[in-house]
């Protein structure tokens, strides 16, 4: 079932699939979306952290729930363009994935890591600059 629905999100990301390799080609942009999202979201993070951890006052250790949602934003717009970066690299990328799936690769890296940041968000003093 979970390959089935892989399968279809695969399908859905790419625009040509006359290629032989087309599936093996979409498959490599379904992984290469999931790990750009998910070391965005672990950079993004220690980023934070590492700012957070600097501030001399305890009232600027916490962040409000806005500025919480523009950082994480911001770094979804950089999160974009290593995507494109990534799509531009590679000739299989631009020929079977296709401008449509590029902008579909950016969409689901971009929930991907919005996801990722909610969750990371859960845990510890983090949790109350989105939560509360």
């Amino acid at each position: 079932m979970a390959l089935q629905g892989l399968s279809s999100i695969t399908d859905w990301l790419i625009t040509n699939n006359q290629p032989n390799n087309y599936d093996e080609v979409a498959r490599d942009w379904l992984i290469a979306l999931v790990v750009i999202a998910a070391a965005w979201a672990l950079v993004a993070f220690a980023f934070k952290w590492l700012i957070k951890s600097q501030a001399k006052l305890p009232k600027n250790k916490i962040w409000g729930r806005t500025k919480t949602i523009v950082y994480i934003l911001v770094v979804t717009v950089l999160l974009g363009i290593t995507v494109s970066i990534v799509y531009k690299s590679s000739l299989d990328f631009i020929f079977i994935v296709g401008l449509p799936g590029l902008f579909k690769g950016i969409f689901v890296a971009a929930v991907v890591y919005i996801i990722l940041m909610l969750i990371f968000h859960l845990f510890g003093d983090s949790r109350r600059d989105v939560y509360y």
